[in-house]
């Protein structure tokens, strides 16, 4: 098994630490890990390895939901396209349903979270999804 060198890695994107390397990427520029790891160039469990080793916190489920919504709702796990269509919904916690992708045409399923919240009367619901 090759041992990667992180100072190396490092030096080739124009960083000295290697630490600071993957704070700036992973929580000042908000990439996802995976987004992190293909702009490095190593694997996502090499990078997840890393941050592990250096007490480096992963983002919260909820937290990696939240901005996964934040950037237009669920998406397509082919093309990575925000816009779909509910084509069946299953009620019960979480809530399932089946979209379609309004561009490769692409099936596929989502959990989502119907949260209730009672305010001056109104009733608001705000939803949370998981692609799956």
């Amino acid at each position: 098994m090759n041992q990667l060198d992180w100072n190396e890695i490092a030096k080739k994107h124009g960083y000295d630490d290697p630490v600071r390397m993957v704070v700036e990427l992973y929580y000042l520029e908000d990439k996802s890990l995976e987004e992190a790891a293909a702009r490095l160039i190593v694997s996502k469990s090499a990078l997840a390895d890393f941050m592990q080793n250096h007490g480096l916190p992963r983002r919260e489920p909820s937290k990696a939901l939240a901005r996964r919504w934040s950037r237009g709702g669920p998406s397509c796990p082919a093309c990575g396209c925000t816009k779909s269509r509910i084509i069946q919904s299953f009620p019960g916690e979480p809530y399932r349903r089946y979209r379609r992708c309004k561009e490769c045409k692409r099936y596929f399923l989502t959990k989502e979270i119907l949260e209730q919240e009672d305010t001056l009367g109104l009733e608001v619901l705000t939803k949370r999804a998981e692609d799956e």
